[in-house]
This record gives C-alpha cells, sequence and structure tokens, in this order.
C-alpha cells in the first residue's frame, strides 16, 4: 500500500478516536511531539527495528515518554514502528492538522 494511503488511513483513524474522545487539540500536540521524534534517527532506529524485542520497545517508549503521551499515543509509536514506519508520524501530523485536527 502506497504510504500516502496509509498516512490518510492512520490521520482519519486518530482523528475519529480524538472526535469521540473530545481531544483533537491534546492529539495535535501528542503527534507535534511524535513528529518532532521522528527527526531522532536513535529513537526512529530503535522502534522500526525488528531485531528489538516488542517488550523492550515498549519499556522504552514507556520510559521516554512517561507522561507526556497518552496509552493510545505510546500505541501508535509502537505500531508504526512494528511496520518501520514510525517516520510516517511527520506525515500523519500533517494530513490530521489539515484535515480537522486542530
Amino acid at each position: 500500500m502506497p504510504q500516502n494511503i496509509s498516512t490518510r488511513r492512520y490521520a482519519q483513524a486518530i482523528f475519529e478516536i480524538a472526535k469521540e474522545k473530545d481531544s483533537l487539540e491534546s492529539w495535535m500536540q501528542e503527534l507535534t511531539l511524535l513528529s518532532e521524534t521522528s527527526q531522532n534517527t536513535e529513537f526512529v532506529s530503535l522502534v522500526n527495528s525488528p531485531t528489538v524485542a516488542s517488550n523492550q520497545k515498549k519499556d522504552f517508549v514507556d520510559k521516554i515518554f512517561s507522561d507526556s503521551i497518552s496509552v493510545l499515543g505510546k500505541n501508535l509509536i509502537l505500531l508504526l514502528g512494528s511496520n518501520s514506519n514510525f517516520e510516517m508520524v511527520s506525515e500523519i501530523t500533517e494530513f490530521f492538522s489539515k484535515n480537522g485536527g486542530c
């Protein structure tokens, strides 16, 4: 699946969750933080790595983002990383922002 279709689907799913929970602004803040984090090549390499165990990635993400990212935001990191696509978060953020986010 082309990345732009995936980007749109992720952004739309996040929008629906955010709208349902009345949390569009907080999701925009989280996505912005994750977008900035996607510039850190060491972080991206770790979460995208197929050789790092899922539980290690989860522990790492929990430690780094402790209270600054919601559980759903952390799950997004792990989901994108499990598909080696964490760097897509910048495009997801942009799409979310332009199409209904704050």
